[in-house]
Parts: structure tokens; sequence; C-alpha cells
């Protein structure tokens, strides 16, 4: 019996070990199809994230579930769905070991960039700042320029231009050092969401382009042109500020990025309320309105933050049933061995008593068996003693008997001659 289950333990564990491997690989295949896709098609990257995560169990940590995690709500943050990026982002955190320092950085710069976006910038600068620390303590130079990048605009969406210009600097110089492309066009693009120097913002702007067509990242090429709609707006040049802003929004429709057809209604309205067309311009605020208030609202993001809340509180009930059943059935275990020894113990004593009084009778017996071998041996001495009596009395009497005949053989001898003497 002991040698079937052996067998279908080792059968099972071959088969088990093969699919772990082929669901590693498959994900491995699924996350690189998804980080490829990422900037050039965020919805086919969603999908593939999706595809990867769905491949491991959700009932425990797995890093490779984590990494599908996050790169499935950096899609979904680039398509404008930032509550459900946020709520996919805090299950993210039960799946990422602790000790992996790298992921957790990952997860908290993704957090401060959604919170951000919807507009919780002190929560996002904090998240910021704890992946900068993680980062800086792992050495790793190229995820604190992304964090510097994240960073520097949050203050320009604070207003804070010249803060955001500082670290927007830092960034770029850490990329343009390192030769990171598109780190470099991201940099570039976020230089230019502002009002400076016009023809270097554009020269900005257009460096971005370049880097991001060769790398063929759509939706980075929707931003660019959205910036340099505006560059050319605060250069006055409202043509080619219209011009730049039409082939932004083409790229924003073609992949569904809700965010930059926001920016694109926003930037437009500035145009032709600039031109004096202001019918247009009312039109794309009005649309700019009720898109920003899709993806920015601060009732979603409570709403949000209380659905997450009770899902913590859920998971927490949930972690306490499961400890308080954990406790019963280590108490319930404990008990039972403690039963389990007593009984043990007690068939031990038992056993020992029974041995003992077994043993116990045995000398007994012994005991009775040596006194009556004495008892027996003393009746023998006493018998032969007896009959060594016996023997010295027939001996006595044999004596006297001899001793009579010889006294009247003398008699006899006496009266002979006495009687020869007559």
């Amino acid at each position: 019996m002991k040698q079937v289950l052996y067998l279908i333990f080792a059968v099972s564990l071959l088969t088990t070990i093969p699919l772990q491997a082929q669901d590693n690989k498959q994900a491995q295949t699924l996350l690189e199809q998804a980080q490829k896709a990422l900037f050039s098609n965020p919805k086919q990257a969603s999908y593939y994230a999706a595809q990867a995560a769905a491949l491991f169990p959700e009932d425990e940590p797995n890093e490779t579930r984590a990494q599908a995690m996050i790169l499935y709500c950096q899609a979904e943050q680039l398509l404008g769905n930032f509550d459900l990026s946020i709520k996919n982002l805090y299950d993210t955190q039960r799946y990422i070991n602790p000790a992996n320092k790298r992921q957790t950085a990952q997860l908290y710069s993704l957090m401060g960039r959604v919170y951000s976006k919807l507009g919780d910038y002190n929560k996002g600068i904090e998240l910021n700042d704890k992946a900068t620390s993680i980062f800086k303590s792992l050495g790793d130079s190229a995820s604190v320029a992304g964090c510097y990048n994240e960073r520097g605009v949050m203050h320009y969406l604070l207003d804070e231009f010249l803060v955001a210009e500082r670290f927007l600097q830092r960034a770029l110089t850490i990329n343009r050092a390192q030769r990171n492309l598109k780190e470099i066009a991201t940099n570039l693009n976020n230089l230019c969401l502002y009002q400076g120097d016009t023809e270097k913002k554009l020269s900005f702007i257009q460096e971005a382009i370049a880097i991001n067509k060769n790398l063929d990242a759509q939706w980075s090429l929707g931003e660019n042109y959205n910036n340099m709609g505006k560059q050319y707006y605060f250069g006055e040049q409202y043509s080619k500020a219209l011009e730049a802003l039409q082939k932004a929004y083409e790229y924003a429709h073609n992949i569904g990025a809700k965010e930059l057809i926001c920016d694109y209604y926003e930037y437009s309205s500035w145009v032709y309320a600039a031109i004096g067309d202001y019918d247009q311009a009312y039109k794309r605020l009005s649309q700019m309105y009720a898109l920003s208030k899709e993806l920015q609202s601060s009732n979603k993001l409570r709403n949000i933050e209380q659905e997450i809340s009770y899902k913590r509180y859920q998971d927490q009930k949930y972690a306490t049933e499961m400890q308080e059943q954990t406790y019963k059935i280590e108490l319930l275990k404990r008990n039972l061995w403690l039963l389990g020894s007593i009984l043990v113990l007690g068939l031990a004593f038992s056993i020992f008593l029974y041995k003992w009084y077994k043993r116990r009778k045995g000398l007994q017996l012994i005991e009775a068996r040596y006194q009556l071998e004495l008892s027996q041996r003393e009746i023998s001495e006493l018998k032969l003693h007896q009959q060594e009596l016996e023997l010295q009395n027939v001996q006595s009497a044999l004596d006297n008997s001899q001793q009579e005949v010889t006294s009247f053989a003398v008699f006899l001898r006496s009266r002979n001659e006495l009687l020869g003497k007559i």
C-alpha cells in the first residue's frame, strides 16, 4: 500500500513540475508582449498582462503574478482607467514578497502616479518618496530617474514649475548618461508641459517625437503632439498648434487614451479662444469638463478608497477568522497529542505494573519454593538425625547384649571352673 502511495505522489510531482514550468514560461512570454505593447497599444498590453496574471493562484504570493498585475495597472493608467488601476494596485500588494524591495518600490511609484492623476498630490508625493528611497538603497539610478520624472509631473500639476523643472532636469541628466532613449523622450516631453523658451521646448518635443516614432510608442506620440500644440499656443502659432493637436487626438483616439483626449480638448479650447472661435472653444471645454469629471472625480477617489478600506477590512476579518481556525486546530492537535500522550503513558504504566506484579509473584513463588526446599531439607536432616539416634540406640542395645553375653560366658566359664574344682 505504501509503495502505491509513493508511486502516486511521485507521478503527481513529476506532472506538476512541468506544468508549473510551462506556466512560468507562458507568463514570461505574455509579460514580454505586454511590455512591448505598453506604449504602442495599452489595451493589448492590458490584455497580455491580465492573461499572465490569470496563470497563477490568487491566494499566495507570487512575484511573476505581481509583475503582471503592475503591468496591467500601468496599461490601465495609460488608458485613463485610474480607478481600476488603483484598485488592482492595492490587490497587487498581497502578491509581492516583502523581501522583494524592487517590486515594492515599483508598486509605490505607480501608485503615486495614479494618485496624482486622481488629484491626491500629497499621497502621490508620499508614495513617490518611498519608492525613491528604496531605489536609492538598491543603487538603481534608472528607476530613481523615473521617480524624479514622476515627481516633476506632480509639481507641474501643483503649478510649481521651478520645482518641476529641477526634478525633470535631474531625471534627464541620469537618463542621458545611461542612454535610456525611452526615458529621455519622456523627460523631454514633460519639460514641455509648461511655458518657457518656446523654440527650445519645441526642439525638445521634436527630439522626443523622433525617439518615440523609432520605438513605435503611440501613447507617447499622442502626448508629444499635445505638448507640441501647447508650445505652439504659447508661441502664438495657432494654426500649427491646431495641426499638432489634431495629430495628438488621432493617436489618442486610436489607442483609447482618455487622458490624452482630455488634454487635447483642453489645449484646443485655449487655441480656439485665442483665435476668437468661441463656439469651438466652448465645445472643447465642455467635452474636456465631462471627460475630466469622469477621469478625476474626488467622489470617485473617495469611493475607491472606501472600497479598498472595506476590502482590507474583509481581508483582515478573513485573516482573523483563519487565525482563529488555525488556533482551534492547533489547540485540538495539542489536546489530541496530550490525550494520546496520557493514553500511551497509561498503557506503558499498566504494562510496567503488570510486569512488576508478575515478576513479584514469580519472586514470591521462587521464595516459597526455596522455603519449601529448606523445609524438606530440614525434614530430611531431622529424619537422618532420627535414624542416627535409632542406630545409636540399636548399637547401644547391641553393645549391651554383647556385654551381657560376654558376662554370661564369663559366668559360665567361672561356674564350670568352680564345678571342675568341686
